[in-house]
C-alpha cells in the first residue's frame, strides 16, 4: 500500500512538473505569436510533451490561453497586494496599487492585448 501511495506522489509530481512546463511555454509563444499566431503544436515542442499531452490537461488552445492568462493576473495581484500592503492609509494604498498595476502591465505586455 506505501508503494501505491509514493507512486501516486510521483506521478502527481510529475503532472505539476508537465503542466507548470506548459503554462512556461505557452505564456512565452502567445507573447512571441498572440493567440492567433501560436498552434498546440508549438507550445508542445516549446514545453517538451507531445500534444497528446498537451491535450490532456489543456482540452483546447482557449482554455490553455484562459489558463496563462489566470497564471498571468495571479502573479500580478501577488505583486500589487504586497507593495500596497505596506501602507496604512486607505486612499495611499489605493493609490499605491494602481501605480503598480500600471507599473506591472507596462513591464509585462498583458496578454489581453494578444487576443484576436
Amino acid at each position: 500500500m506505501a508503494s501505491l501511495e509514493a507512486s501516486e506522489v510521483v506521478g502527481e509530481r510529475e503532472r505539476e512538473d508537465a503542466v507548470h512546463r506548459v503554462l512556461g511555454a505557452a505564456e512565452g509563444c502567445f507573447r512571441r505569436g498572440g493567440y492567433a499566431g501560436t498552434s498546440m503544436r508549438e507550445i508542445a515542442a516549446a514545453a517538451g510533451v507531445s500534444k497528446s499531452l498537451l491535450h490532456h490537461h489543456f482540452a483546447s488552445k482557449e482554455h490553455l490561453f484562459v489558463a496563462v492568462q489566470v497564471q498571468v493576473y495571479e502573479r500580478l495581484a501577488e505583486r500589487v497586494t504586497a507593495g500596497a500592503s505596506v501602507l496604512e492609509s486607505g486612499a495611499a494604498r489605493g493609490l499605491q496599487a494602481l501605480d503598480l498595476l500600471f507599473e506591472a502591465l507596462r513591464e509585462t505586455n498583458d496578454l489581453t492585448l494578444h487576443a484576436e
